[in-house]
């Protein structure tokens, strides 16, 4: 039996959204990983890898890596690492003496299959909420969504970032995003585990932290805290339970007095406002006051819309870099759906402010210009704050276009 092709809606070619995959991959692994179109890293300034496996080294040996004179010399003729100090809190412990378990080249491959394997992760779970087809034949877009998203959440520049450096945003961000993806899930278990190892980033988990703690969800809060104190027996070891944390807070403050003058990769808002003639004191406070008032209004806020909201409030007020953006991905997705159906200058508008963010800094650096390569902030700003509103426009619409309910609380 054959169908009339007139009645037939166009078909997409299913393999647009492999190829996009494909190419952002190719193009993160020869950027982040081989470096192609990277200057080579001075070894003054090592990568972020080799201070996590001389902190490794360290609590392998039973010593606290929070002592300068101590990180340093574990570090010398083998890692060679400056005197910054480590401002990791003891859970990290677990993970970097993990990486010290192999020589120091193989600490780094292993980090570098992590980072990837998070990447993967995180693209994964960014796109698993379109895994549903279209209502309609006629509502099918020219590429399929998944592939669409996975591809932006992989080929932006900040994966390929904190692969050339070696960061850790890459496994925060995925340890982050899957635990609260188990929490939407009431799957408390898991979520704990992911949840007390991506307390290794404080800055980035204190928010969702916060969240989960406003909704009662004992259970997965729990869990994370025995994750947390579990994770960071090779601290424990070193300095026990109490001296690992006033190490670690210690450790904190040395971190902070080497830094120096601000980096150009800083994210946080009052930078961009002191740059433009606005000085302001430290923000932080705000992160938590904000967050709270997300909660309160969360009857308003669409279900898919609040982890991308917390961690866009985090980038407002919180010390973190342009490599912690890794963490607002799920903002990709947010955009997707809020976006699809509506007028095109509504997308090239979303389009322009990701240009702005992912602009190469470098190139925007010029003599007696401080302002420039700090446009990103503003934009990340512009992007977080605009969501917020297409949230509450879409949950006070006629009829709701809502999210599925929420799980019982736990």
């Amino acid at each position: 039996m054959s169908s009339d092709p007139a009645q037939s809606p166009p078909s997409r070619p299913r393999i647009l959204g492999p190829l996009l995959l494909a190419g952002a991959v190719v193009l993160t692994l020869a950027t982040g990983v081989v470096g192609v179109g990277r200057p080579k890293i001075a070894k003054d300034d090592p990568s972020d890898n080799l201070y996590f496996y001389t902190a490794g080294l360290c609590w392998k040996q039973g010593r606290s890596p929070y002592d300068a004179k101590i990180l340093m010399g574990s570090g010398r003729g083998i890692t060679d690492i400056k005197d910054s100090g480590i401002a990791y809190p003891p859970q990290s412990s677990s993970l970097f003496v993990l990486l010290a378990l192999f020589s120091p080249s193989g600490g780094g491959a292993v980090w570098t299959l992590l980072n990837l394997a998070s990447l993967a992760a995180l693209a994964w779970l960014c796109a698993v909420p379109f895994r549903r087809p279209p209502a309609a034949p006629d509502a099918e877009p020219w590429i399929d969504p998944r592939w669409l998203i996975a591809a932006l959440v992989v080929g932006n520049p900040f994966p390929s970032h904190v692969l050339w450096k070696g960061g850790s945003s890459l496994v925060a961000a995925a340890l982050l995003a899957g635990a609260w993806a188990c929490a939407e899930r009431d799957r408390w278990k898991l979520g704990g585990l992911l949840l007390g190892l991506a307390t290794f980033k404080p800055q980035l988990a204190l928010l969702p932290i916060l969240w989960l703690l406003l909704e009662r969800r004992w259970k997965i809060l729990a869990a994370g805290f025995v994750a947390a104190l579990l994770f960071s027996l090779p601290a424990f070891r070193a300095n026990g339970v109490v001296g690992a944390y006033m190490e670690w807070l210690g450790g904190m403050k040395y971190a902070v007095q080497q830094k120096g003058g601000a980096a150009l990769s800083e994210m946080e808002l009052r930078r961009f406002l002191g740059i433009v003639g606005l000085p302001l004191p430290d923000l932080l406070l705000l992160a938590p006051v904000a967050a709270v008032g997300l909660w309160m209004a969360r009857a308003r806020i669409v279900i898919p819309d609040r982890f991308p909201l917390l961690i866009g409030i985090a980038f407002q007020f919180i010390y973190l870099h342009d490599g912690d953006l890794v963490t607002l991905s799920p903002i990709i997705p947010a955009y997707y759906r809020h976006l699809a159906g509506r007028p095109r200058r509504w997308t090239l508008l979303a389009l322009a402010l990701a240009a702005i963010v992912c602009f190469p800094q470098r190139l925007l650096r010029r003599p007696g210009i401080e302002l420039l390569p700090f446009i990103r902030i503003p934009a990340v700003t512009a992007l977080v704050v605009w969501l917020l509103f297409l949230s509450l426009e879409e949950t006070s619409a006629a009829p709701p276009r809502m999210a599925p309910a929420e799980p019982a609380r736990a």
